[in-house]
């Protein structure tokens, strides 16, 4: 079971319960045919969570910038954050924050 070696956090927090292989693979932890129940969604809370940094003063130096509004709410991941991966940042590109 992968839960031997790979338990450290489960970044689904339960909603799939503990069959990993039924949807990712040994070969690559990429789900195949896998999108985004919407990539134009804005309802990312559904399934994700914001960092505690999303509730601190970086937040907010942070998001006006990057997000191009001025009090960008924590729920708005969309304005900074793409579906592909979380740490690719518009119109930043790859960013380890995290």
């Amino acid at each position: 079971a992968c839960a031997t070696c790979h338990s450290n956090r489960d970044p689904h927090r339960g909603l799939f319960g503990d069959g990993c292989g039924s949807c990712h693979g040994v070969v690559s932890w990429a789900v195949a045919g896998f999108r985004h129940p919407s990539p134009g969604s804005t309802d990312c809370a559904q399934c994700h969570q914001a960092p505690p940094s999303h509730y601190m003063m970086h937040f907010e130096m942070v998001s006006e910038k990057v997000a191009g509004q001025e009090h960008a709410n924590v729920e708005q991941c969309y304005l900074c954050h793409q579906t592909d991966a979380w740490n690719n940042i518009r119109g930043v590109g790859w960013y380890k924050h995290h």
